[in-house]
């Protein structure tokens, strides 16, 4: 893609491969949190409203992100040989770069994306975002 534009959004294991020295890059997420001064969230579970999901959801979210943090060197070594990549620069990408909590401050950035993306008309009006809380076993807006 770089070959073809003047400029890409490059995400995933593309990014991981590309030699920021090559190019003029912008950290997408540091200029959110320069901006904003909250964290930007990259991605999120999300579903349709009436989906059922089991009342221990975010017990099981938590296990499986506590299972991945707890086997990261594993998934850096196994990575590694498939994107030519050292493991210890993955395992340092995991553990230096992705924020894996979603907090009140998480929940408030993801608020304020969808109100700049409704503001500048990218997005066809504004619904209220409904969180799951496990502290109340409910979802609440």
């Amino acid at each position: 893609m770089l070959a073809r534009c003047d400029a890409a959004l490059v995400i995933g294991d593309p990014a991981l491969q590309l030699h920021p020295e090559d190019y003029d890059t912008t950290d997408l997420a540091e200029e959110w949190v320069q901006w904003q001064q909250r964290p930007f969230v990259f991605a999120f579970w999300a579903c349709r409203n009436g989906v059922p999901f089991p009342s221990d959801l975010n017990a099981i979210f938590q296990e499986a992100r506590d299972w991945g943090l707890e086997r990261r060197d594993e998934i850096a070594s196994v990575y590694a040989k498939s994107l030519n990549l050292s493991a210890s620069f993955l395992e340092e990408y995991l553990l230096q770069n992705i924020d894996y909590n979603f907090g009140s401050g998480h929940q408030e950035g993801l608020k304020q994306f969808y109100r700049l993306a409704n503001q500048e008309k990218l997005i066809s009006g504004l619904r209220d975002l409904r969180i799951y809380s496990s502290r109340s076993n409910s979802i609440f807006q």
